[in-house]
């Protein structure tokens, strides 16, 4: 058979000859340069057949529902203007100053971008039954939501790099963080076990749909995502608390908007993109920081003196070591003031510290100028979150005496401070709610405290208010 083959390889020599692969870059003519990204624009978007121009990803089906969900915007952006430069007048550019509220609010058609989807939600917490809106309600919300979404935004840039110019670093950044996610169909073993799953879920969720904005394509990705973020089922839940129960109903309300938003109809959803780009370059180059000033004005009594109130008898204690050295000192001496002192109601505040984040925390020690709440207590700020000013929580470290008091922000029109140097019922008259130190359910008096105090903060805003009419 080798015979064969030889002689017939031989006879016809180009039926047995080898194909030659071309050399490597000759296949066809030669690819031209890309043209220079011009310099306006915000992102390079890669090129694809997609007729939106930007990456498609296949996975869930988006049905598709026509407009962008409506939002509750800005009432009216030029009387905001106006008190913007009626309590600052250093600000003189009326134009500027419109421009930027005007991104907070929805235009004629209904389009909009992040910073208003964000002020509609934080709106929609603080007020969901506001009758009557006034500039003063409006500009706090908006000041609120310039500080959260530049300090989270600054976050992004400072760790892993300038997350708005390189969407590949955007999709490594939620890959990793949606990795360590536990599956929605799991669930904790305790109520804190899935408390700490559920706020997880709505960290990601928080935080992707900023990083979204400058992700192509990431839409898709993140409704991809949705099921594993789903809130838990109650019925499906080992064990529950407030805390849990508040926890649940931000992610639920979270996931709904997104929902909704992600399923508009393509060409509305790039526009919000556009103009969420927008957003996010100027918040990073500090076009709204002048706003973040007014996100302590109160609404119903901001015509009253500033210094009037920061004058009353509040001394702020210094942070980190120095105020640990404070505390220290309290428990080693056993006393406070001269009177036996509890230790354990001082780590009461300290565990509602670690709670809500000690960047969002200052202590005061109040003064003994006066017979109000002031005398003898700690007190705890907690920056409201898409909310105004500062909760107040205020316990008393002297054994055995004493209630705590709290003050939710969106739920008093007086701030803590005039709340706490009245008398503690008039305090009470005022908003304040009352709790006292009693042991519930296998919960000692101070860990049931600490639940009581972070559910009534972190709980729907309704539940504080029906607390607060029962004791009027």
């Amino acid at each position: 058979m080798r015979n064969v083959v030889a002689t017939d390889g031989r006879l016809h020599p180009a039926e047995y000859r080898t194909p030659q692969r071309p050399p490597t870059g000759t296949r066809g003519p030669a690819a031209e340069p890309a043209p220079p990204r011009p310099a306006d624009r915000a992102r390079p978007v890669p090129p694809t057949p997609a007729p939106a121009g930007k990456p498609v990803e296949r996975g869930r089906p988006r049905p598709r529902a026509g407009d962008l969900p409506p939002v509750r915007g800005v009432a009216n952006p030029d009387s905001v203007a106006d008190l913007i430069m009626a309590l600052d007048p250093s600000l003189t550019d009326r134009d500027e100053i419109i421009a930027c509220v005007d991104d907070f609010t929805p235009d004629a058609e209904g389009n909009y971008g992040y910073l208003a989807w964000r002020y509609s939600a934080a709106h929609r917490r603080t007020y969901p039954t506001l009758a009557g809106r006034t500039p003063h309600h409006d500009l706090a919300i908006v000041a609120q939501v310039v500080e959260a979404e530049t300090d989270l935004l600054n976050q992004f840039v400072r760790a892993p790099g300038n997350v708005l110019e390189q969407p590949a670093l955007v999709q490594q950044v939620l890959d990793t963080r949606y990795a360590s996610l536990t599956d929605a169909g799991d669930f904790g073993s305790s109520a804190a076990d899935e408390l700490r799953r559920v706020r997880a879920r709505d960290k990601y969720l928080r935080e992707a749909l900023m990083l979204t904005v400058a992700d192509p394509g990431g839409d898709q990705r993140l409704w991809n995502r949705l099921p594993r973020l789903r809130p838990p089922a109650s019925e499906k839940l080992v064990d529950t608390s407030h805390q849990l129960d508040a926890a649940i109903a931000r992610l639920a309300d979270l996931y709904a908007d997104t929902e909704k938003l992600l399923a508009a109809a393509e060409v509305h959803l790039d526009g919000y993109f556009a103009a969420s780009q927008h957003h996010l370059h100027a918040l990073e180059a500090g076009r709204y920081d002048f706003l973040r000033q007014f996100r302590d004005i109160e609404p119903s009594a901001a015509r009253k003196s500033r210094r009037a109130i920061e004058a009353l008898p509040f001394e702020v204690l210094p942070r980190g070591e120095k105020l640990q050295a404070f505390l220290d000192r309290i428990r080693r001496s056993g006393l406070y003031r001269g009177y036996v002192a509890d230790d354990k109601r001082i780590a009461v505040l300290e565990d509602i510290e670690k709670h809500f984040g000690a960047d969002r925390c200052e202590w005061h020690e109040g003064t003994e100028s006066s017979g109000g709440v002031n005398n003898q207590y700690l007190i705890l700020t907690i920056k409201a979150d898409n909310g105004f000013g500062e909760h107040a929580v205020a316990i008393s470290p002297l054994a055995g005496l004493h209630a705590t008091f709290v003050v939710r922000a969106d739920c008093v029109d007086t701030p803590w401070r005039a709340v706490f140097v009245k008398s503690k019922s008039k305090a009470v008259a005022l908003g304040a709610l009352r709790f006292k130190f009693t042991a519930e359910a296998a919960l000692d008096p101070y860990r049931a405290m600490g639940d009581k105090v972070i559910a009534i903060l972190e709980g729907p805003r309704g539940d504080y208010l029906k607390r607060r009419r029962s004791r009027s």
